[in-house]
């Protein structure tokens, strides 16, 4: 976990208390919503211009596509057919599975939310990601899984228990639909040569918030980019996939994947 270029001087932890727009990477929890209701990824929608009691969703491109299938709407970041899927899934069972996958924050049930406009933290956002990587359970994030005395006793163990989040056939048809994201879509930057990646991209107004959320089977990684004082920036989040991918070449190289998973523990005198 990285809060902050420098602790020394600037104590405030980005990853944990920095509340930011998610943008197009919360349509993981609609589209997920929309599998594990029944649809299937190649239910069609019309990315065509549309209206809802006076709201009036528009394309980062602003473009329309006309018919397309689910799969495809995510891997291009279609923002039209996310708030119609949110819509016909329903705001309570979306904000249900963000709460059971990992999601902390308040979430309220506007329009907007599918294209993330409810602010979230990069830790909690990453968290919920897992539960796509671990077949739909989700456990809590925690950093320290036992602490031992100078004996080398163990005097306090964590219990995080797994829950069910998501039906394992859901999460897998997620992690199919994501993958495709990075390999066809708007996650590019963020591949990894023979490896399989999944993960969304995001970008709040302005390039406000640049994020790529993606895993493999062995580890999942959040990237946030952006400014404290929530200025523009001059990026896409392309800039974020490839900080992605510029972390995760380094963490998967020989035992680094392995020895990252490993216990950690802390000695206390």
């Amino acid at each position: 976990m990285v809060g902050g270029k420098d602790f020394s001087k600037n104590q405030f932890n980005r990853a944990t208390q920095a509340q930011r727009q998610p943008g197009s990477t919360f349509k993981g929890f609609v589209y997920a919503t929309a599998i594990a209701s029944g649809k299937s990824p190649y239910d069609s929608y019309q990315d065509a211009p549309f209206v809802v009691d006076g709201y009036e969703p528009k394309n980062y491109s602003e473009r329309f596509r006309g018919a397309m299938n689910i799969r495809d709407a995510l891997t291009r970041s279609i923002n039209i057919i996310a708030v119609k899927l949110l819509i016909d899934v329903g705001f309570t069972p979306t904000i249900k599975l963000a709460h059971d996958m990992g999601i902390k924050s308040e979430l309220k049930p506007t329009y907007s939310l599918a294209l993330g406009s409810n602010e979230v933290n990069l830790l909690e956002l990453t968290s919920a990601y897992g539960s796509f990587a671990t077949q739909g359970l989700h456990i809590e994030p925690h950093g320290i899984t036992r602490i031992l005395n100078r004996q080398g006793k163990v005097i306090w163990s964590a219990n995080f228990k797994s829950k069910r989040a998501l039906d394992a056939d859901s999460a897998a048809i997620m992690t199919w639909m994501l993958r495709n994201v990075v390999e066809a879509g708007t996650g590019a930057a963020a591949q990894l040569g023979n490896r399989p990646v999944a993960g969304k991209t995001g970008t709040s107004d302005e390039a406000r918030d640049l994020w790529f959320i993606g895993y493999i089977p062995q580890m999942v990684t959040g990237v946030w980019l952006g400014n404290d004082d929530n200025r523009p920036t001059y990026g896409s989040s392309g800039s974020a996939a490839y900080t992605w991918h510029e972390f995760m070449e380094k963490a998967v190289e020989g035992d680094a994947c392995r020895k990252i998973s490993q216990t950690t523990q802390v000695r206390r005198s």
